[in-house]
């Protein structure tokens, strides 16, 4: 055992491993929550920024009215970017659309 003074420094390796466990924890934690909550409202990153950082009132106004017709609620949003099979949620398969342009919700 290493020993300083009256210290034993062995004891505090775990201590700081658990700090930092907890810290990455804390950032992937926050990462994975702000992706998840981007596929529920089926939105990207630019999108995201443009709807809650502008000040402009038409800017959100817009937004929403375009938005509309491509939301398919929480369950549709999810599906349309894993799939509808939860077994193939970790494999990358084709959903939806060509990367270009996506089926809408029909008007009515």
């Amino acid at each position: 055992m290493i020993w300083v003074g009256d210290f034993q420094l062995l004891s505090v390796f775990p201590v700081i491993a658990f700090l930092i466990g907890f810290i990455v924890l804390l950032s992937i934690g926050h990462f994975t929550l702000y992706h998840i909550r981007l596929v529920l409202f089926n939105m990207t990153t630019l999108e995201y920024e443009e709807l809650y950082k502008s000040t402009e009132r038409v800017v959100s106004n817009r937004w929403r009215v375009v938005h509309a017709k491509y939301d398919r609620g929480y369950v549709g949003n999810f599906q349309q970017v894993f799939g509808e099979e939860w077994y193939n949620w970790f494999i990358p398969t084709l959903v939806d659309g060509d990367g270009t342009f996506y089926n809408v919700v029909a008007e009515g």
